[in-house]
């Protein structure tokens, strides 16, 4: 399992690497998503297929964005401040599309994000959630003007390629398995 002190390094790790006009970061791959917040959905869940988005601030707060099922079925801890979950099913009606849920917790954390300037992840966002921040939200950048422009999953790809110690000791602990 990965450490919230690890979890909180590689965010800290990840805003060193952006631009300082970037106030927030929409994270939706389920690999960087486990990789910023320890939160990952059990593979053999009746949620195995569904996404969770992870709204990071620039201030240190971390939001998981996800519906009731999705969120229960995390197997560890997850190391956010803030959440906000979607009841998409309540064992009294109808479930809705869970799209749509995702999307009506995004609308919901508009305070975190609205009218301040964000990067998504193109890689793991919807096109609809892309949508609904788009007005406040870049698709890639530029550190400097010598630099190429990049993305937030390639950011991230690159992070990964370090190891902190929590991911270390886990790699550890399931080689011994």
């Amino acid at each position: 399992m990965l450490t919230e002190a690890g979890c909180l390094a590689r965010r800290q790790n990840l805003w060193a690497r952006l631009p300082e006009e970037i106030e927030w970061v929409l994270v939706g791959d389920s690999r960087h998503v486990q990789y910023l917040s320890n939160f990952r959905i059990n593979a053999i869940s009746f949620s195995a297929d569904q996404k969770a988005l992870l709204l990071l601030l620039r201030d240190g707060r971390a939001v998981l964005l996800a519906d009731n099922f999705t969120k229960r079925s995390a197997p560890s801890p997850v190391f956010v401040t803030d959440e906000v979950v979607i009841p998409w099913y309540t064992h009294r009606k109808s479930v809705t599309n869970r799209d749509h849920a995702l999307l009506q917790a995004l609308g919901e954390a508009e305070r975190f994000w609205k009218g301040r300037t964000g990067l998504i992840e193109p890689e793991g966002i919807s096109e609809m959630a892309a949508a609904a921040v788009a007005e406040d939200a870049a698709w890639q950048f530029a550190a400097d003007d010598e630099a190429e422009p990049s993305t937030l999953g390639e950011v991230l790809r690159s992070l990964r390629r370090v190891k902190l110690e929590d991911e270390v000791e886990l790699l550890k602990y399931c080689m011994r398995a």
